[in-house]
């Protein structure tokens, strides 16, 4: 639990800081905090990253775009298809996620082949969102440690 140590010297407000409060953390509370949320956060961040790459992902049938699924070791957004999806890739630990598409075509399209052309769809949706994955992410794990 967080306490205020008022032996501690205050520090110099920075202007619009006024109201600043030194706090202590004791034992491991800061650390349980963000254990207890790393995997929501990560799950958060990761739809984040399907949203956008499904956006960008080449459509034909749609398979490839709707194949899209964040999975943590609690939670899964995975959705079986015997016809187009891959099996599940799920981490067994905490603070891992999967991010990825199941669609088996999937890497063909990202990467191509010798007779076509890549058409990349992935990585171009992480340049472009990692800056605000970071900020979902810290979201929550902020959220976590204020309300400790």
């Amino acid at each position: 639990m967080a306490k205020i140590n008022k032996s501690l010297p205050r520090p110099r407000a920075m202007p619009g800081q006024q109201n600043t409060l030194v706090m202590k953390w004791y034992g491991g509370d800061i650390e349980k905090a963000i254990l207890d949320e790393i995997n929501a956060a990560l799950y958060a961040a990761g739809e984040l990253l399907i949203l956008s790459a499904a956006a960008k992902a080449v459509r034909d049938e749609g398979t490839l775009a709707e194949s899209g699924y964040v999975a943590t070791k609690d939670k899964s957004g995975y959705h079986f298809d015997p016809k187009h999806y891959e099996k599940e890739v799920k981490p067994e630990i905490d603070g891992l996620a999967a991010i990825t598409f199941a669609a088996p075509h999937a890497h063909l399209i990202e990467y191509g082949t010798v007779k076509m052309a890549a058409q990349p769809f992935f990585r171009p949706a992480f340049d472009e969102s990692r800056r605000e994955m970071g900020f979902v992410a810290a979201g929550f794990l902020r959220k976590a440690v204020e309300n400790r």
